[in-house]
């Protein structure tokens, strides 16, 4: 059965390819470009954005607008691990994963997103290296009861703000980490022509005032400030 698919999957590319050509693009060019491409995957694809902060966490709260109720999503993070395994075993080229900061592995304990530190992100840090898979990281900023609103960074509420300030400020630092243990070496860092992400607090300070300011100045426009960041 597998021969005989493989067969119309040929034929059907040759067919492809003689259009293509008529247009002046040759594929296998094209394909030898894109697979040296590496595109950051959607972790939270895997686990329906219910993140493994609690035991069957599920999205709740404010701050995003999704389904939530994917039947087969990943329920902790070997589950997530082992999905995020077949799909890079079915897409060709080198690619990144893309954890959303409640991916971290908590030890079945419950942690304040402004809390999270570098070491709650080992267990992905061996699999990344075993793999030989990169690793991104996206702050966190819905989902939460400091989220019902739909405000975090641009609250009206300092303490709202503040611990939304501190989420991305240790969210920024597990980033660097990755950068830093995923690359093995500064030395391979400048020879790929990587930089790791040492400026990254400089630029959360840029925005963190940049919030504040705009917020004093018009405070009528809060939501248009939200909906810009994210």
């Amino acid at each position: 059965m597998s021969i005989v698919v493989n067969n119309e999957i040929e034929k059907t590319y040759d067919l492809v390819t003689k259009r293509y050509e008529d247009i002046g693009i040759n594929t296998d060019e094209a394909i030898d470009k894109l697979i040296k491409i590496p595109i950051s995957i959607q972790a939270w694809q895997g686990d329906d954005v219910g993140g493994f902060e609690r035991p069957n966490a599920e999205l709740a709260g404010g701050g995003i607008i999704t389904t939530g109720n994917y039947p087969g999503k990943a329920r902790n993070i070997q589950e997530l691990k082992a999905d995020l395994d077949f799909a890079l075993s079915l897409i060709p080229g080198k690619h990144r994963i893309n954890l959303h900061s409640f991916h971290g592995d908590f030890g079945g304990e419950f942690i304040e997103r402004n809390k999270y530190t570098p070491e709650q992100f080992q267990t992905w840090i061996d699999w990344a290296k075993e793999k030989e898979v990169k690793l991104d990281l996206n702050c966190t900023l819905f989902s939460h009861p400091k989220a019902d609103n739909g405000f975090t960074l641009s609250s009206k509420s300092n303490e709202i703000r503040q611990f939304w300030v501190e989420h991305c400020i240790a969210c920024r630092k597990i980033g660097n980490w990755f950068g830093h243990e995923v690359i093995r070496s500064i030395d391979e860092h400048k020879k790929k022509g990587i930089v790791p992400n040492l400026v990254s607090y400089h630029l959360l300070s840029i925005l963190v005032s940049y919030i504040k300011k705009t917020m004093v100045e018009n405070k009528a426009n809060t939501l248009g400030i939200e909906k810009n960041l994210l």
